[in-house]
This record gives structure tokens, sequence and C-alpha cells, in this order.
């Protein structure tokens, strides 16, 4: 009982915050789209995705946001299949590189919810381009695997195992999953628009990917994914938010899924905290919850909502309902309570004292805390 009330509370008041995020077409943005909630008018690639995620799974029509991201990003796609990660109304911005792989996730999401997938055929070959952007400018084919140009166009800012002197170095699991995962879904798009040559071609690539990610990325003696410096030829040995994204993919199997999660997830020196899970191992000398927003936001430590959302799916796909629903329920409380008491939400959370960090007035893709629940007990592999 404690458990629904809990749900609902969350509902309401967060269905109440849903205006602030939508924004009406302006400029050469010319359709609606969404921002996070506070001093913005940008489109952010994967914020948009999952506020869009969010909303559609709360009210199925909200999918037209989805949609509308998938226009407004394939308006600004180029003849080599690249798009910035942020636009402005004004025009893209330079404080990202390419947008992060969710657009055909969102095409997909939005087709399903709508129930029309015949929007996207006159995009299709453009959206091709832009899920395929990596193959050409990403790919290290020593491993078949792919790198963020750098730990801003991530989204994870100042992830540790993310940073490096040399741009387009690090071959990471987060990337990769999240790629694997937009295939998946170029592929089934592919299926229903009757390209089978596409789609069977987009298999292969999962296929691939999947291999990829478990051969090369996965340590065996140390039970977790690592980044890889393609330039130093090693690991980055740090367990960060990243080397958790492949469970939330559902790409990696019972035995090394199980061990990662029992080691880390669940282990109070690691991820795991009275408040949600952290973003990087408690233990690691770099370990720390400065409330930090500018140049870049902290993922060395807080408690993210969005992070957290992905920690819970991908416990959630291999056995660990109990524990899903736990977190979300810790992390559910933090933003009742930050609403209750500041009137908004933030985009992190101290993992030591639950203290709101940065960015007040935030809201964006901590919607999905609406639904997070539903989603864990929902959720077949």
């Amino acid at each position: 009982m404690k458990d629904i009330q809990l749900e609902k509370k969350i509902r309401e008041l967060l269905v109440t915050k849903t205006g602030v995020v939508k924004m009406k077409s302006s400029g050469l943005l010319k359709y609606d789209y969404l921002v996070p909630g506070g001093p913005y008018n940008q489109l952010w690639d994967w914020d948009a995705y999952f506020m869009g995620r969010a909303l559609s799974m709360w009210i199925p029509s909200e999918a037209i946001y989805l949609k509308n991201i998938v226009l407004n990003i394939l308006e600004y796609t180029n003849n080599e299949g690249f798009c910035p990660g942020c636009l402005k109304p004004e025009g893209p911005s330079d404080s990202l590189k390419q947008t992060k792989p969710f657009i055909a996730q969102a095409a997909y999401l939005a087709s399903i919810k709508i129930n029309d997938f015949e929007w996207i055929k006159p995009y299709y070959e453009k959206l091709k381009l832009l899920v395929l952007y990596r193959e050409k400018n990403n790919y290290h084919e020593e491993l078949g695997l792919y790198s963020w140009w750098n730990a801003m166009e991530s989204g994870a800012d100042n992830d540790i195992a993310l940073i490096s002197t040399e741009e387009n170095s690090i071959i990471s699991p987060d990337l990769n999953a999240f790629l694997y995962l937009e295939y998946e879904c170029f592929s089934k798009i592919s299926r229903e628009l009757g390209f089978t040559k596409d789609s069977e071609e987009f298999i292969d690539k999962c296929s691939r990917l999947k291999g990829n990610i478990n051969k090369y990325l996965w340590c065996d003696e140390e039970d977790t994914f690592y980044c890889y410096d393609s330039v130093q030829k090693k690991f980055v040995r740090v367990v960060t938010y990243t080397c958790a994204v492949p469970l939330y993919a559902g790409i990696v199997d019972d035995t090394k899924a199980k061990r990662f999660i029992e080691r880390y997830m669940l282990n109070e020196d690691k991820l795991w905290s009275c408040y949600g899970l952290r973003t990087l191992t408690k233990d690691n000398k770099k370990y720390n919850n400065e409330n930090i927003i500018k140049p870049y936001s902290n993922w060395q430590g807080p408690v993210w909502p969005i992070a957290n959302y992905i920690y819970c799916l991908g416990l959630a796909r291999y056995e660990y309902k109990v524990e899903a629903l736990d977190i979300a329920h810790r992390v559910i409380n933090l933003c009742i309570n930050d609403i209750e008491t500041s009137g908004g939400m933030h985009e992190n959370y101290s993992s030591e004292t639950g203290e709101p960090l940065a960015a007040p007035n935030f809201i964006s893709w901590n919607l999905l805390m609406m639904n997070v629940c539903d989603e864990i007990r929902d959720l077949n592999r």
C-alpha cells in the first residue's frame, strides 16, 4: 500500500509540472519540442528523448513530442548524417558534437504509441544516415566498437571514465549499448516500412555489436564492463554509471550481469547508497558530491534520476525487480521531498545526504519517475 501511495503521489506532483518542458515551434525549430524546465529554450538530444518517453508512457498521444524531436533533428541533419546534440531556435549549438543515438529509438516509440510508421517514410534515408554517422567518424575497426568524441558529447559531463586528452579515443559501454538499441529500433522501423534488406542488415549490426561489447569491454577478473582507451590500448579501470548501460540494453548474459550487480550495484562501498545508486563508486579517490553545474555537471558520485532509471531497468531485466523497485522508491522520495521543499527538482542529489545539488527547478528526464515502477514491473527481457 505504501508503494502505491508513493507512486500515486509522484505522479500527481509531476503531472502538474509537464507544461514547463513543452515549447512551441520557434525560429528554425519547426515543430513543437521539449526542453529541460528552467532557463532553457534548447532541444537537447537525450533530455528530449527521455522526456518524450516519460510523457508517452503516461499518455500515448503525447508521443507527438517524440515524433517532433525526430523531425526537428532531421531538419538539421546534413548529407553526412551529422546533427549537433543541441539545437536552438536560432540554429545549432556548438556545445556538443553529434547527437546521441536516441533518434531511431524516439521514432520507433513514437510510431508504436501513435500507431503509425508511415510518417517516417519521407525521412527514412536521412534517418538512416544519422544512425550510421558514427560508422564513418567514431568507429575503431580493431574492436568493431565506437567512441564518444569527448565526455561532454556523452551527456555524462565529467565522468572520469570518459575523460581523455585525446578526442574520439574512449570506447565506452554506454555509447555502444545505446547504439545497439538504436540499430535494433532502426531494424524494426525498416521492417515495418518494407525495407527488408535494411532490416536484416541492422539485425546483423546488432549481433556484431553485442558480441564485441561483451568480448572487448568486459573485464572477467573484475566483473565489470570498462571503457577502453584506444590510444593507450588499455581499460580505463574505473566503475561509473556508463559501465551499467549494457544491462539496460539487455545484451549481457545472466552470469556476467549477476556478477556485476552483486559486486557493484548492490554494494554500499561501490554504487549503492541510501538515496539511490551513485554515478561513481564510493571507493574511488575522485568520488565526490560537489554542487557543480558550470562548466559541466557532476557525474562523479551524485545520484541522478536518469542514471537510476537506467540502473533500475537494467536490474529488472536480470531478475532483480525487488531491488530495482527499492531504488526507484528511494529516488522518487528524493524528488517528492524536493518538490515539496523547493517547488521543483534538481538534476542530481547527494548520495550521502540526499541533499539537492545542481540546477534548481530542473524538470527534465526526472519525469521518468512517474512511470519507472510500472516499467520495472512490466519489463520482460
